[in-house]
């Protein structure tokens, strides 16, 4: 360093600063020009507690009365951030994990890489629209980049689209953004899509690179790799009549007070009931085919607090209309009847995948005679009739065309078999738009025990969404959520789950049950399993879960924990915190107060204990 003063004595010192100008400083240390100075600041010593730290910076002085000159150059610098508990540092040793989640070996140099921001700012100043390139400075390749967009604040109407994934961290001070794929030496890359949101009220920095060949980021104290229950790998024998569908028996719709405007799930007795969830992916893939058998569904429902068992019978997709007949329709069958001897309740979705249900209502009429006339007797199935549409209304204004038609049609197939189900109509805009069914709710018609869909991905949808949420329990919309996601909308990207507590927390409110994506060891985001996971047919522990599933658990696991008046963590009960991972405790899950035990779907009032089981495991391909 070089450095002088017309004094000819500096001093320096580390100074912290908050957004309205509080400060604190740390001890001074001589200079002197050419030699190494080390300067420290103890953030204990900060006296303008819960605040936003704004700026840490070095602040040189001399020992003038008055006025004085300083003029410095600084050619190098090192910052050494080291923790509170134990004074280590926090970069790590290789292969460790740093406080703020990344690999001690992800950590890199910003002035390594660069990144261009192309912007898109509104008139009106209410929406911004941010574009991206990295370009790396460095001799050798690099791969899965974290870009930091610095903002003061988490902006409202946050949205990413085309491909583009951001997660709005508190503690790095930004948005963070994820691109996976390759970026050569000296090369620039594109990142895709764009970044939007509403930047009134927070101040935007220069966008930088946070660090390579790294993992994901997570939302604000997102801490995944914590579970809080221990897992055995094994089964137990539980009786029937302690089973979920044991307990509670079969459901129907019921407003009940303290819950909001809209009708609520209860069970057999009349008591609030929630269901938890876990869906498959597609059974038309190996990916989803695989894991639904018996042996999946009894390690879910012993250790991972899951009462519910979806499975996702794709229409299109090389599913139930192009070919995937014969697999889809042996796992219905197969997990229907492991779902009655396991006392689980099961949902058979007719899963539309974007595109309007009409275009393919013949086979949605043929699909739902046969399985309501076959199930009719089963208390614990459900049917969902179209996941996720898309490109049409829910109503319009009688053309025939419109989600509300295409519902009523396949609802009264199923009534007409002698079904009195739980059933579950899709709403537009990927079952999102389910504020719109209170313009014709199927109620008008007759149809009890009628809900509609909505689904949410943490990463991707936020406040703007939870309005339509409110907005349909206030106008009396019984609400599902079939499908959600830890992650980005595309199944992969970030993680946020602060977000998805959030989320959780609103839907115990409405006692609504939720079903999360997607019981799977497929590499991407919304897999419960990691991809090194080879096992089918249940036994699943700690070292198989990837961060979906782990979350899964801690937050299910909490839930029943509250149904039961247990606590089986292997941590201290877990709350409200700065640590997400730990799950949002519930307040008042709906619980049977005084639940009776009931017999088996389909069987006399008091069955005996099933001992049937299905076969334990499915070759990938089957004949």
């Amino acid at each position: 360093n070089s450095i002088s003063s017309d004094t000819g004595s500096v001093r320096a010192m580390l100074y912290s600063q908050d957004g309205t100008y509080n400060w604190n400083q740390g001890e001074a240390v001589d200079v002197a020009a050419g030699r190494e100075i080390t300067v420290s600041y103890n953030m204990s010593g900060i006296t303008w507690k819960d605040s936003t730290l704004a700026k840490l910076g070095l602040r040189f002085a001399d020992n003038a009365q008055n006025h004085s000159s300083i003029s410095y150059t600084i050619t190098s610098a090192k910052v050494t951030v080291q923790s509170s508990d134990n004074g280590s540092s926090t970069g790590g040793g290789a292969g460790e994990a740093t406080e703020d989640g990344l690999a001690a070996d992800a950590r890199e140099d910003a002035s390594k890489y660069s990144v261009s921001t192309s912007e898109n700012r509104q008139s009106d100043g209410y929406w911004l629209e941010d574009t991206f390139s990295v370009t790396n400075h460095t001799a050798e390749k690099v791969s899965k980049i974290q870009i930091v967009l610095p903002v003061s604040g988490e902006p409202k109407d946050l949205k990413c689209f085309d491909g583009m994934s951001a997660v709005y961290n508190r503690s790095v001070g930004g948005l963070i953004m994820y691109y996976s794929g390759e970026i050569a030496a000296g090369a620039k890359a594109d990142l895709p899509g764009k970044l939007c949101f509403n930047p009134s009220g927070v101040t935007v920095g220069s966008a930088y690179v946070r660090a390579v060949n790294c993992n994901p980021p997570s939302g604000e104290g997102t801490d995944a790799g914590k579970l809080n229950y221990a897992l055995t790998g094994q089964t137990k024998e539980i009786p029937y009549e302690e089973t979920p569908f044991g307990k509670h028996g079969k459901l129907h719709l019921k407003k009940v007070d303290g819950y909001g405007n809209a009708p609520v799930i209860v069970d057999e007795n009349d008591n609030p009931y929630q269901l938890r969830g876990a869906s498959t992916h597609g059974l038309q893939w190996d990916e989803g085919y695989k894991f639904a058998n018996k042996g999946t569904m009894q390690c879910l429902r012993d250790e991972w607090g899951v009462n519910l068992f979806r499975l996702a019978g794709y229409v299109k997709e090389g599913g139930y209309t192009e070919g995937g007949q014969a697999r889809i329709d042996e796992k219905i069958n197969e997990c229907v009847e492991a779902a009655k001897e396991l006392g689980m309740y099961v949902i058979v979705d007719w899963h539309v995948l974007t595109g309007n249900p009409n275009e393919t209502k013949p086979q949605a009429e043929e699909f739902f005679r046969k399985y309501a006339g076959k199930y009719k007797d089963y208390g614990n199935v459900i049917f969902e009739i179209c996941n996720e549409p898309t490109g049409t209304q829910w109503y319009n204004n009688g053309s025939g065309n419109d989600l509300y038609t295409y519902c009523k049609d396949i609802a009264q197939i199923i009534r007409d078999q002698g079904s009195d189900a739980l059933i579950i109509c899709g709403t537009n805009n990927w079952s999102q738009d389910v504020d719109d069914v209170a313009k014709k709710p199927l109620a008008e018609d007759g149809f009890e025990n009628i809900m509609y869909t909505f689904h949410f991905y943490a990463a991707t949808h936020g406040d703007n969404l939870r309005q339509k949420v409110k907005a349909a329990n206030q106008a009396g919309t019984p609400i599902f959520v079939t499908e959600f996601g830890i992650c980005s909308a595309d199944g992969n990207g970030n993680f946020d789950t602060a977000n998805a507590d959030t989320w959780i927390k609103l839907f115990d409110s409405m006692n609504t049950s939720y079903t999360c994506w997607s019981l799977s060891n497929k590499s991407e985001a919304a897999s419960y399993l990691k991809s090194s996971c080879t096992k089918t047919t249940g036994g699943y522990v700690e070292p198989d879960l990837a961060t979906t599933g782990i979350w899964l658990i801690n937050t299910y696991r909490a839930h029943q924990d509250v149904e039961d008046g247990t606590d089986t963590g292997v941590t201290p009960k877990p709350g409200v915190s700065a640590d997400p991972s730990a799950s949002v405790l519930p307040d008042q899950p709906g619980r049977s107060k005084d639940p009776a035990s009931s017999a088996a779907p389909g069987q006399p009032d008091h069955p005996q204990n099933p001992s049937g089981s299905a076969s334990p495991g499915q070759p990938d391909h089957p004949q």
